[in-house]
């Protein structure tokens, strides 16, 4: 497996396909003559309660095991453009949903699957028109392909058409598989008839975990002590062959075939997954979303150890290997100052160094490499084991130089990003020599790097762009000096302090009363909606984003891996849908406004904007089930919220008072002119009642495309007890 890069995405929206003339969200309902035409709502009593995932005592559960559950798929849409949907009740069986005319549902029971919410939540995913792939969540138990067939159909008129399954194969999981809670997230047919397949499990966080920039185990006494925190979910993409086809004597053998599945790449992080989209078929690309990064799992790491700093080398020629905590702990690892158009770096490296040792590389936007030769003399240093809490003057200067150049040869700044862009063509880097300001006597190495900015007037903030954040408690004592404060001019601190004096008072004097009003007069008492800023509970909308972006390439090569780190949030998740038209879309803060982005190949594509989806959402404190698509009226386009409101699942037939599944609020953007490419200023909403009395709390809802393409698509609900079609709401 290739390392995994860093991005940082601030997701900036395009300007056009923003609306900011809108004014607000208009209710219909159902006596309006805006109202959609022919919605209705239909309830069909399920044939057994569905799985919930809902324990009687949930303190038997670990608190990210319920966070899990909550993103579990309860109702699996089939893939290929089918109607049919698949969901698996509280006794274990797999039932199939199929759609007669009316949007009418049929239910077929396929097999029945071992089921124990205490231990694991079975799962099951669609990998192509009528092929399943279903697990139980035990470690012990083989993923099952499932194909199902119509069987034949009786002469009389009024029959039901029915439903079976055979189990195709059976594949058992690989060793690094062999953890608590599997779940198969999703899965992808090849055009040769092999799948790969993407499975969650839970996990405990091992020692061989690439970190990237804060990197691998911590040696000895630096090692973190074990704690909640490694508590996590392990990512795994594995391949498993195509069936094979049994030959004519074997037709009537019942025995189903089974093959080990084989491990592609495994990936660790400390949040589950959002969820998975298959963003590109060639080359095959997913992007996986998480609340917390997801780190790659160095599987031949253990096979190569670590030699410490403090040990002698193997090979003397070879530089010794550093821990994460020996290279964060080089302070200060250089000094910088900036002008309006420059950016100059300063490095201390020993001395006995040559000009021709040194690599530095500018590539464009913002890329930087800076690498020592591994054949560098760097003057016989001896090696210092330096603590955690050291400052600079308990150690030598000299000591802080041979250090940092170990950490060069080691790769510390090959194929780093600087914090903005630069011009190539004016960026130079010099090496000299010169005498040590605290010691006459010495000389020192200086690498001078001086870059130029390509936008000038642009005050950098750091060197380097931002990294992703702390992962633990543990980790974030590592203080990365790739952080370094810049070196100011005294002047200049003069200077800029004058230039605040007058936005500033003593605390307690009687102007500090007045500071932060509005003294225009303009804004008076508007609500969040029609000011700069967002109020507090407008902003605490959405969840964290991270996004992890596995390219497969061909087939000789191996994945490669691009970590997105953003301070967007996600406001909504796709839509789940079996139509093949619809792309998957998610919502993402962009101030008030929800901005619709679609994947393509691990690309964000901004395509629709839901304006105001913040402000509205921050009101529905209940609504833990948000989704989202891209809809079309006539030639407009338009984006589609929804947010479901309701009780939780388990607890619904528990509580007094509580009737049906709850509500739907639903919310959709102006329509957009094509020819213009403007909004009106009004957007549409409604609200409606879902289900009736007995009905039991929402656990998934899916998007199901008619058979007849002049009928609108419906949007089916599973409860604890029935399945409620909504037709005609788009």
């Amino acid at each position: 497996m290739e390392p995994s890069r860093l991005r940082h995405n601030s997701l900036q929206p395009t300007k056009e396909l923003l609306n900011p003339r809108f004014e607000a969200y208009r209710l219909v309902t159902a006596d309006d003559g805006a109202a959609p035409d022919g919605f209705s709502q239909t309830e069909h009593d399920l044939p057994g309660s569905a799985l919930t995932g809902f324990v009687d005592d949930p303190l038997k559960l670990a608190y990210k095991t319920l966070k899990s559950r909550f993103f579990h798929r309860y109702l699996c849409p089939s893939k290929g453009g089918s109607d049919h949907l698949v969901y698996i009740d509280k006794q274990g069986f797999v039932i199939l949903v199929t759609f007669q005319a009316g949007f009418k549902p049929s239910f077929h029971p396929l097999l029945r699957l071992d089921v124990d919410p205490t231990v694991a939540l079975p799962s099951i995913a669609s990998c192509g028109d009528h092929l399943w792939l279903a697990h139980d969540g035990r470690s012990d138990s083989p993923l099952r392909l499932l194909s199902t067939q119509r069987e034949a159909i009786s002469k009389s008129p009024l029959s039901t058409p029915r439903w079976s399954a055979e189990v195709l194969h059976e594949y058992s999981l690989p060793d690094s598989c062999s953890k608590r809670g599997i779940k198969v997230v999703d899965g992808y047919t090849h055009t040769n008839g092999e799948f790969h397949v993407l499975l969650q499990a839970e996990t405990h966080r091992p020692d061989n975990v690439d970190h990237g920039s804060k990197g691998e185990k911590l040696d000895n006494q630096n090692q973190p002590r074990p704690s909640a925190k490694a508590f996590g979910f392990e990512i795994s993409l594995v391949h498993l062959p195509a069936p094979s086809s049994k030959s004519g004597d074997e037709a009537g053998d019942s025995t189903v075939g089974v093959t080990s599945a084989q491990l592609v790449y495994r990936l660790i992080g400390d949040e589950p997954l959002y969820i998975a989209v298959l963003s590109g078929r060639a080359p095959e690309t997913w992007s996986l979303l998480s609340e917390g990064p997801l780190q790659a799992v160095t599987m031949d790491l253990a096979a190569k150890p670590t030699v410490a700093l403090t040990s002698p080398s193997a090979n003397p020629g070879q530089p010794a290997l550093m821990s994460d905590t020996e290279k964060c702990n080089i302070s200060p690892a250089y000094s910088w100052a900036q002008t309006a158009d420059t950016v100059t770096i300063a490095f201390s490296l020993p001395p006995t160094l040559n000009k021709a040792d040194i690599r530095v590389h500018f590539s464009p936007p913002s890329g930087f490499s800076l690498m020592l030769s591994t054949e560098a003399d760097l003057g016989n240093p001896k090696i210092y084991e330096l603590p955690s809490n050291h400052t600079t003057s308990e150690s030598t200067p000299d000591s802080y130089a041979k250090i940092l150049a170990l950490a060069m040869q080691r790769g510390r700044y090959e194929g780093r990003s600087l914090w903005g862009p630069i011009d190539m063509e004016g960026s130079l880097w010099t090496w000299e020599k010169a005498r040590s300001p605290s010691d006459k006597s010495s000389v020192i190495g200086l690498l001078t790097v001086h870059l130029e900015k390509k936008h000038e007037g642009t005050r950098w903030t750091h060197v380097f762009a931002p990294s992703l954040e702390e992962e633990s408690v543990e980790t974030s004592r590592l203080s990365l000096t790739d952080d370094v404060d810049e070196t100011v001019d005294p002047s200049e601190l003069l200077e800029a302090r004058g230039g605040l004096q007058k936005y500033t008072a003593v605390e307690g004097s009687a102007g500090a009363a007045d500071l932060g009003i509005d003294r225009t007069g303009m804004a008076g008492p508007h609500t969040s909606l029609l000011q700069d800023e967002m109020e507090e509970e407008d902003a605490s909308v959405g969840r964290p984003l991270q996004i992890t972006t596995i390219s497969m390439g061909d087939s000789n090569q191996s994945p490669s891996i691009d970590r997105t780190t953003t301070t967007s949030k996600i406001l909504c998740l796709p839509l789940p849908t079996s139509s093949v038209s619809q792309i998957p879309c998610v919502a993402i803060q962009a101030n008030l406004d929800g901005c619709l982005w679609t994947f393509e190949h691990g690309n964000l594509l901004h395509v629709e904007t839901i304006p105001a989806l913040s402000y509205v959402l921050a009101s529905k404190r209940e609504a833990h089930r948000c989704h989202c698509i891209t809809s079309s009226r006539g030639s407009n386009s338009q984006g589609v919220c929804f947010a479901f409101e309701g009780p939780t699942p388990g607890l619904a037939s528990r509580a007094t008072g509580v009737s049906g599944a709850g509500s739907l609020f639903f919310y959709r953007s102006p329509p957009r002119d094509q020819s213009t490419g403007k909004q009106s200023l009004y957007g549409e909403s409604r609200v409606i009642a879902l289900g009736k009395n007995d009905t039991g709390a929402l656990l998934d809802v899916t998007l199901v495309p008619h058979g007849a393409s002049s009928s609108p698509d419906a949007v089916v609900c599973l409860t604890e007890h029935k399945l409620l079609v909504l037709q005609g709401l788009l």
